[in-house]
């Protein structure tokens, strides 16, 4: 087998195979033996091109440590008939516009509870008298 002329062409549609295949696979044994292999593959000058095969698991890795939900995050969470609020501390406040007040927010519990995530709030301006500040508690129904 020759190598390619152009490796990053591999390189690149090997990791972006592996940021996709990641959902599916959760086993990190799988993950280090798909590092292994091609690693003492290439050792031997006849399957060097078998090092590219490494940048299949690092994509893998790369989208389960950055893009994954962590699962105590609030869309992993049951919507029980008792677990239909949310607990919301208000963490920056973002420029309103003519209809109302927008914040995003940091998910503290659901229902009983505790779990996390960071939500965009839009409160309209004529159902409020005072106008919250960063750092208020929010309690509202969860909507489905």
């Amino acid at each position: 087998m020759k190598a390619s002329k152009f490796p990053i062409y591999i390189v690149t549609l090997l990791f972006v195979s592996g940021m996709l295949i990641s959902p599916w696979i959760k086993n990190y044994f799988h993950i280090g033996s798909l590092i292994l292999i091609p690693l003492l593959l290439a050792l031997t000058k006849k399957y060097r091109v078998w090092v590219y095969l490494i940048f299949l698991p690092l994509g893998i890795i790369h989208h389960q440590q950055n893009y994954s939900l962590p699962s105590s995050h609030y869309s992993h969470l049951e919507k029980e008939e008792k677990q239909n609020t949310l607990l919301i501390k208000l963490t920056e406040t973002l420029k309103p516009n003519d209809f109302q007040y927008r914040f995003y927010g940091k998910v503290i519990r659901l229902g009983q509870k505790k779990s996390e995530g960071k939500i965009l709030i839009g409160i309209n301006r004529d159902n409020l008298k005072q106008v919250p500040n960063t750092g208020d508690l929010i309690l509202t129904p969860m909507l489905p």
